[in-house]
């Protein structure tokens, strides 16, 4: 039997994925569970009944087959999940992530009480990305 305490979801976007993996090295080590979706929290929000499920269904699978305990769902900073509506590194921007985490949160949590689910938002000051700031959101 294969064990992992934690579920990661977050964005398919390849510019945030090294500091991802460099973020969940430090404490998690390679023992987690990863699940990339374009937008990550969008998907409860504005997808489809079919986006809330496909990811709803990862999370059983990682439930079952590796019987996690807790769940990160992660957001990220001019995300095009979201569209140009948003201007990044505003406080529109992140208060709508932030909303979204929130939201997305209380639908897992319907789903699968006995999980812990953590938020974060990725800020980062300029492009090319070389530093993030996994923001904690509460």
């Amino acid at each position: 039997m294969h064990n992992c305490d934690l579920l990661v979801i977050s964005c398919i976007d390849f510019r945030f994925q090294e500091h991802l993996r460099n973020f969940l090295e430090k404490d998690h080590k390679g023992n987690y569970d990863l699940v990339c979706i374009a937008g990550s929290a969008k998907n409860f929000i504005s997808g489809n009944e079919a986006d809330k499920e496909t990811i709803l269904k990862q999370v059983k699978i990682s439930q079952e087959l590796h019987h996690i305990k807790k769940i990160f769902l992660i957001n990220h900073q001019n995300c095009g999940a979201y569209g140009n509506a948003l201007v990044s590194g505003s406080s529109p921007e992140k208060e709508t992530h932030v909303k979204d985490l929130r939201s997305a949160k209380e639908t897992i949590i319907k789903v699968f009480p006995d999980l812990e689910v953590s938020l974060y938002f990725i800020e980062f000051e300029t492009e090319p990305i070389t530093t993030t700031r996994f923001a904690p959101v509460v």
